[in-house]
């Protein structure tokens, strides 16, 4: 299974975002989130079309969370941005005995981050001091 770069960052994003409700700039989510600024339209555009963030414009402005972080998940957010099922790839799979295995150790980690909250994962991000 693979979770690209920009996925992990949009997690983060997210639980910050989860744990401040409040809108956040690109330049305050890249410095309070600690995400690189050159991934921040990376992130947020499809988290935007996917309607887990909403913008809002002029002073004051900035992205803010709008799906439940209760109901949402990490598995939904790493979907959001690299696609379902794109975080498999089995482009060399034979549908042997190996294949079934690794398939299913996907679907388990697949089930266990759809297990995560982003609220549950900003409080643990919150009780280690933001450290990222």
């Amino acid at each position: 299974m693979r979770v690209s770069r920009t996925a992990r960052y949009a997690l983060l994003v997210v639980a910050h975002l989860a744990s401040d409700p409040c809108p956040h700039s690109a330049e305050r989510l890249s410095s309070e989130a600690g995400v690189p600024a050159s991934y921040i339209p990376k992130v947020v555009a499809p988290l935007l079309r996917s309607g887990v963030l909403d913008s809002q414009r002029g002073f004051g402005g900035g992205y803010i969370l709008v799906a439940d972080p209760h109901r949402l998940t990490a598995q939904d957010v790493i979907e959001a941005i690299d696609g379902p099922g794109r975080s498999m790839d089995l482009r060399d799979a034979t549908g042997g005995a190996v294949d079934r295995v690794i398939e299913a150790a996907v679907d388990q980690a697949r089930s266990s981050l759809a297990g995560w909250s982003i609220a549950r994962l900003a409080a643990i991000l919150q009780e280690n001091d933001n450290h990222y």
